[in-house]
């Protein structure tokens, strides 16, 4: 039995102090996703930021030199 209870709370120890997450969206009051760890955004959502980046300093630029 102690050797239960020691299994038990080891894991209940790993599995607090590793910093998993869970996520959990809710839509009109119900649950509509879950999932576990940290999700990054996508790379392409980056490379459409800096490129809309770029556009909008080359355009600050030929205002500032007009």
């Amino acid at each position: 039995m102690k050797k239960f209870i020691t299994a038990i709370l080891a894991v209940l120890y790993i599995s607090t102090s590793t910093g998993a997450m869970v996520h959990m969206h809710y839509c009109m009051g119900q649950l509509a996703d879950w999932g576990l760890g940290i999700t990054n955004p996508k790379p392409a959502v980056n490379v459409a930021w800096r490129k809309a980046m770029k556009k909008t300093m080359a355009a600050a630029r030929m205002s500032i030199n007009s």
